[in-house]
């Protein structure tokens, strides 16, 4: 996350310091500060560094998502206020989220940003518009599917980003026009998108 060396032996020395500082793997590779401890160092960091704060928590995110700890790296994607990253990991990980019956994590991240950074960001949209309709507000998902669908035509020269043509037709599917035959068409173009 520094981008520099030297860490490693810093810690180990801060470990055998400080009862605050605790290591979470057998290696004593990774650590975590006590989290009054972990508030007051971001708090610093917002203080006197604020500009540097969103780049090291892209780092971070970078990091998590590259051992696959995915909650950590969309958790610093959302501190960074990145919101392409942010849409990409949570649009990627979505079906395991809701599988899994943690859709509460993903409104939780999704109220960080705005309505118009929902809209502007096709992948986060996406995933805040499926989260949505989870949650039972299927006006809000229509809303934020039908800003998707703008913001992809708006860039139709741009292939869109994984798999958000079936995405938008799979919620086309659910929650489109009142004809059942016109759901069992958007059903079928999500499938044959898939």
């Amino acid at each position: 996350v520094l981008d520099q060396p030297g860490s490693g032996p810093l810690l180990t020395d801060l470990e055998h310091a400080s009862p605050l500082l605790r290591p979470v793997d057998p290696a004593h590779r990774r650590y975590r500060w006590h989290r009054l401890i972990r508030e007051s160092l971001q708090a610093e960091l917002r203080h006197t560094e604020g500009e540097m704060a969103p780049t090291l928590h892209l780092r971070a995110s970078s990091w998590y998502e590259g051992i696959g700890e995915t909650d950590r790296a969309i958790g610093h994607a959302v501190e960074a206020r990145d919101c392409g990253r942010s849409g990409d990991l949570l649009w990627a990980a979505l079906v395991e989220y809701v599988w899994h019956g943690r859709n509460a994590l993903v409104q939780k991240w999704l109220a960080e940003f705005t309505d118009d950074e929902l809209t502007h960001h096709p992948p986060l949209g996406l995933a805040a518009a499926y989260s949505f309709l989870i949650a039972g507000d299927a006006a809000t998902a229509r809303h934020l599917a039908v800003a998707v669908q703008a913001a992809t035509d708006r860039a139709a020269d741009a292939p869109a980003p994984g798999g958000l043509d079936a995405g938008l037709a799979g919620i086309e599917a659910m929650i489109g026009p009142a004809e059942v035959v016109d759901m069992v068409d958007a059903a079928a173009r999500a499938c044959a998108l898939e």
